[in-house]
This record gives C-alpha cells, structure tokens and sequence, in this order.
C-alpha cells in the first residue's frame, strides 16, 4: 500500500471507498483523499489526490501544484484537465449472496432523495405511481441532502427494492444512488451517464424526454421477469467488476504510470 493520508470528514460518505481503494495502490507516492473545497496540511514529495464534493465539475486549483502528479476526482469529464481523470461514485460491493432475490423484494419501485429543480420530470410522475394499485411503490422526498432516512433504513429499503428511480442529482445527471441501488442489485432508471469509463459498461436504462415516462418504463420491466432478472445481475457484476475499489486502484495505477513515462 502507498503513503496514505485521509483528510476527509469522519461522517463522509466516501471514506471507506478512498480508502479500500488506496489499500489496492502500490506506488511510491503519497495518496491523498480530500474533500474538494477543503484545504489540507503541506505534504512533503510528490502525491495524488483522491477528490470528492463538486457537482459542477470544476477544475481543482491543486492542477497547478507541481507536487500534485494527477488528481482522481468524482464528477470529473474526460479529457477535462491532463491531470484530472474521473472516478466513480462509487461503493463498496455487497456480499450477494445475502441480497434478496430480485423476485420477491417487496418494492417495486422507489427513489429516496431532494426535491431538486432537475427532478422535475419524475416528481410530476409521482400520482401516477401511487395511483396504480398494480405497483408497490416507496417515496421518500426531503428539502436538502442527507436529510431523510438514516443510512440503515435506507439500505434496508434498497436491499428490498426491484427497480430504483435515480434522477438527476442537484446539478448532474451522476448521483450516489446509482451506485449505491446497482449494489444491492437494483434495476436503475436514470438519464443518461457520462461518456467514460466508469459508465461505459453500466447496465441501466436510460431516460430521456424522448423515451417513455418513468412509470411507463417501469411497468415495461416489471411484466418481463426475465429483464428484470438480467439487469438486476448485471448491476452486481458491474459493481464488482468496474466500481469495486480493486479495479479502480488497477485503473488509477495505469493512469499514473502512462502520466508519469509521458
């Protein structure tokens, strides 16, 4: 394992991720993980950060530190900086053997978060939902972020969940509930993901104002089980085999060896 030095907030979200990820990286140079808007203490030698917190894909100042070689940032755009690369949202794979089958989970359908202005398209669906007796359905809708259901409750619900509602975030089409519904083998709607690789492979289904409504789409899944089972595999292995924090460690060590012999 690298130098690794962990400035993040105890109750940050990406913590354990960061830091499964850095146990996976053998280089000799010091790994950081940071909050993006946070300063952080002077580092002796050369490093890299890990970087989390900005919807708006900005440009980090530390571009311009020549200690700093590359910076693995989420919400980042390929080919956006020569020293910034994209990293997912990622979480910690689950144990899927003790996930419930997709079959008999008990919802159908839900999606826990803001009220945000980009939610727009879905939260005007909702009575379509809840008006459908056919569906088995859970809306958890809160003001701000990280304010609803503590963080158990809410993965007991994703955990019995077959299809899972992701909308834009505040300010981007990427959020945490991705990752977080596609680890507990979840069927994902949500509008189209950034072209990289961390989505290239990503088993969702796509909505756009071009495709049928999220009630319309979700109903289509639900009367084909064998779909429903595919995606819901597909999800897990996605998990494991693209978001899991070995294969990002595999991917952040190749970008730091190209970066450095060029």
């Amino acid at each position: 394992m690298s130098n690794y030095i962990d400035f993040l907030p105890d109750n940050n979200l990406e913590k354990d991720y960061f830091k499964s990820i850095a146990e996976e990286i053998d280089l000799d140079v010091t790994i950081v993980a940071k909050n993006f808007h946070d300063p952080i203490e002077e580092i002796e030698g050369d490093k890299i950060l890990l970087m989390n917190g900005d919807e708006k894909y900005t440009i980090p100042c530390e571009v311009s530190d020549p200690s700093v070689k590359m910076i693995f940032k989420q919400y980042a755009y390929d080919d956006q900086h020569e020293k910034v690369r994209p990293i997912p949202l990622g979480t910690i794979p689950k144990d899927a053997s003790s996930l419930i089958d997709i079959q008999d989970r008990k919802f159908d359908v839900t999606f826990i978060g803001q009220t945000t202005p980009l939610r727009a398209p879905f939260l005007a669906e909702i009575n379509n939902f809840l008006e459908d007796d056919e569906l088995n359905c859970f809306f958890g809708l809160y003001k701000s972020f990280n304010s609803g259901l503590d963080f158990d409750m809410y993965n007991k619900i994703l955990s019995d969940t077959k299809i899972a509602i992701c909308p834009h975030g505040a300010f981007s089409a990427e959020t945490f509930r991705f990752f977080e519904a596609a680890a507990h083998g979840c069927v994902v709607i949500c509008p189209s993901q950034p072209y990289n690789w961390i989505y290239e492979s990503a088993p969702y289904v796509h909505y756009n104002e071009s495709t049928p409504s999220y009630h319309e789409s979700v109903s289509a899944i639900l009367s084909e089980p064998d779909m429903l089972q595919q995606i819901s595999e597909g999800s897990l292995k996605y998990i494991s085999d693209v978001v899991s924090p070995q294969n990002v460690a595999n991917y952040i060590t190749s970008e730091i060896e190209k970066h450095l012999e060029g």
